[in-house]
Protein backbone atom coordinates (compact mmCIF):
# COMPACT_ATOMS: atom_id res chain seq x y z
CA UNK A 1 0.00 0.00 0.00
CA UNK A 2 1.22 3.46 -1.14
CA UNK A 3 1.11 6.47 0.54
CA UNK A 4 0.08 9.84 -0.32
CA UNK A 5 3.33 11.95 -2.24
CA UNK A 6 5.39 13.83 0.44
CA UNK A 7 7.41 17.03 -0.44
CA UNK A 8 10.08 17.46 2.00
CA UNK A 9 12.70 20.66 2.59
CA UNK A 10 15.75 19.29 3.40
CA UNK A 11 17.92 21.42 5.22
CA UNK A 12 21.89 20.80 3.94
CA UNK A 13 24.33 22.75 6.13
CA UNK A 14 26.31 24.94 3.98
CA UNK A 15 30.28 24.50 4.42
CA UNK A 16 31.12 28.21 4.65
CA UNK A 17 27.62 30.03 5.18
CA UNK A 18 25.40 30.03 8.44
CA UNK A 19 22.33 30.08 5.72
CA UNK A 20 21.26 26.48 4.87
CA UNK A 21 20.93 25.50 0.90
CA UNK A 22 17.68 23.38 0.75
CA UNK A 23 16.41 21.24 -1.14
CA UNK A 24 12.90 19.95 -2.42
CA UNK A 25 12.06 16.36 -2.68
CA UNK A 26 9.09 13.74 -3.65
CA UNK A 27 9.02 10.44 -2.05
CA UNK A 28 6.69 7.34 -2.34
CA UNK A 29 6.80 5.38 0.91
CA UNK A 30 4.86 2.37 2.04
CA UNK A 31 3.11 3.22 5.18
CA UNK A 32 5.22 1.60 7.47
CA UNK A 33 8.59 3.88 6.10
CA UNK A 34 6.13 6.59 7.05
CA UNK A 35 4.75 5.68 10.24
CA UNK A 36 8.52 4.99 11.52
CA UNK A 37 9.53 8.50 10.66
CA UNK A 38 6.86 10.08 12.20
CA UNK A 39 6.82 8.14 15.23
CA UNK A 40 8.45 10.60 17.63
CA UNK A 41 5.62 13.05 16.79
CA UNK A 42 7.80 14.96 14.70
CA UNK A 43 5.97 16.02 10.81
CA UNK A 44 7.52 13.89 8.10
CA UNK A 45 10.48 16.80 7.11
CA UNK A 46 11.75 16.88 10.39
CA UNK A 47 11.64 13.09 11.07
CA UNK A 48 13.31 11.95 7.94
CA UNK A 49 16.25 14.94 8.65
CA UNK A 50 16.68 13.29 11.99
CA UNK A 51 17.01 10.27 11.29
CA UNK A 52 19.53 10.86 8.22
CA UNK A 53 21.19 12.24 11.27
CA UNK A 54 21.26 9.74 13.29
CA UNK A 55 22.45 7.51 10.37
CA UNK A 56 25.51 9.87 9.26
CA UNK A 57 26.43 10.52 13.20
CA UNK A 58 26.24 5.86 13.27
CA UNK A 59 28.18 5.86 10.03
CA UNK A 60 31.15 7.99 11.35
CA UNK A 61 31.55 6.42 14.55
CA UNK A 62 31.75 3.08 12.98
CA UNK A 63 34.19 4.35 10.62
CA UNK A 64 36.33 5.91 13.57
CA UNK A 65 35.95 2.67 15.59
CA UNK A 66 37.65 0.97 12.46
CA UNK A 67 40.71 2.82 12.15
CA UNK A 68 44.08 1.20 12.91
CA UNK A 69 41.91 -2.04 13.45
CA UNK A 70 43.76 -3.41 10.22
CA UNK A 71 47.22 -3.62 8.90
CA UNK A 72 47.33 -2.48 5.17
CA UNK A 73 47.55 -5.98 4.28
CA UNK A 74 44.55 -7.48 5.85
CA UNK A 75 42.80 -4.23 4.09
CA UNK A 76 43.90 -5.43 0.33
CA UNK A 77 43.11 -8.81 1.45
CA UNK A 78 38.90 -7.78 2.36
CA UNK A 79 39.17 -5.35 -0.56
CA UNK A 80 40.09 -7.72 -3.14
CA UNK A 81 38.51 -10.54 -1.58
CA UNK A 82 35.50 -8.66 -1.21
CA UNK A 83 34.94 -7.29 -4.92
CA UNK A 84 32.95 -7.97 -6.87
CA UNK A 85 31.05 -9.70 -3.71
CA UNK A 86 27.18 -9.69 -3.66
CA UNK A 87 26.13 -8.49 0.06
CA UNK A 88 22.25 -9.20 1.06
CA UNK A 89 21.65 -6.62 3.60
CA UNK A 90 21.02 -8.63 6.50
CA UNK A 91 24.24 -10.39 6.18
CA UNK A 92 26.37 -6.89 6.27
CA UNK A 93 25.95 -6.85 9.91
CA UNK A 94 27.08 -10.44 10.76
CA UNK A 95 30.69 -10.46 11.61
CA UNK A 96 30.32 -14.77 11.69
CA UNK A 97 29.38 -14.23 7.78
CA UNK A 98 32.74 -12.10 7.31
CA UNK A 99 34.29 -14.80 8.70
CA UNK A 100 33.18 -17.25 6.49
CA UNK A 101 34.10 -15.03 3.68
CA UNK A 102 37.53 -14.73 4.77
CA UNK A 103 38.29 -18.44 4.91
CA UNK A 104 36.39 -19.71 1.86
CA UNK A 105 38.20 -16.60 0.29
CA UNK A 106 41.30 -18.36 0.99
CA UNK A 107 40.14 -21.82 0.13
CA UNK A 108 38.93 -21.41 -3.31
CA UNK A 109 41.09 -18.69 -4.36
CA UNK A 110 44.30 -18.32 -1.49
CA UNK A 111 43.84 -14.38 -1.51
CA UNK A 112 45.03 -14.58 2.07
CA UNK A 113 48.20 -16.12 0.93
CA UNK A 114 48.33 -13.61 -1.90
CA UNK A 115 48.67 -10.54 0.64
CA UNK A 116 50.90 -12.69 3.02
CA UNK A 117 48.16 -12.55 6.15
CA UNK A 118 47.38 -14.41 9.30
CA UNK A 119 44.13 -15.52 8.43
CA UNK A 120 43.43 -16.83 12.08
CA UNK A 121 44.74 -13.44 13.18
CA UNK A 122 42.36 -11.26 10.97
CA UNK A 123 39.06 -13.87 11.66
CA UNK A 124 40.27 -13.06 15.48
CA UNK A 125 39.77 -8.78 14.61
CA UNK A 126 36.45 -9.87 12.45
CA UNK A 127 34.66 -11.69 14.56
CA UNK A 128 35.82 -8.88 17.38
CA UNK A 129 33.50 -6.12 15.37
CA UNK A 130 30.30 -5.47 16.43
CA UNK A 131 26.97 -5.34 13.52
CA UNK A 132 27.69 -1.39 12.98
CA UNK A 133 31.12 -2.10 12.57
CA UNK A 134 31.04 -4.67 10.18
CA UNK A 135 28.56 -2.92 7.79
CA UNK A 136 31.16 -0.08 7.96
CA UNK A 137 34.08 -2.14 6.48
CA UNK A 138 31.87 -3.75 3.80
CA UNK A 139 30.80 -0.01 2.76
CA UNK A 140 34.34 1.15 3.05
CA UNK A 141 35.46 -1.39 0.80
CA UNK A 142 32.36 -0.55 -1.60
CA UNK A 143 33.49 3.04 -1.76
CA UNK A 144 36.70 1.98 -2.96
CA UNK A 145 35.63 0.26 -5.40
CA UNK A 146 33.48 2.88 -6.79
CA UNK A 147 36.40 4.25 -7.76
CA UNK A 148 38.65 1.62 -8.98
CA UNK A 149 41.84 3.82 -9.97
CA UNK A 150 41.95 5.02 -6.57
CA UNK A 151 45.49 3.88 -5.07
CA UNK A 152 45.20 0.46 -3.12
CA UNK A 153 47.92 0.76 -1.09
CA UNK A 154 46.85 4.60 -0.31
CA UNK A 155 43.45 3.25 0.65
CA UNK A 156 44.94 0.32 3.12
CA UNK A 157 46.53 2.76 5.04
CA UNK A 158 43.95 2.92 7.61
Amino acid sequence: MQIEIFTLSLHLKATTDIRMEQKTVTLRLPQDMADYITRNGDGMTDGVKDIIGTLQRHERYADMELRGRFSADEWKFLADSLNGTMMLDDFRFMADVLVSHNEESQLYDKTADKWNIDLADLNRKCAALTATQTEALYRRIEKFWVHPEADLDMWAQY
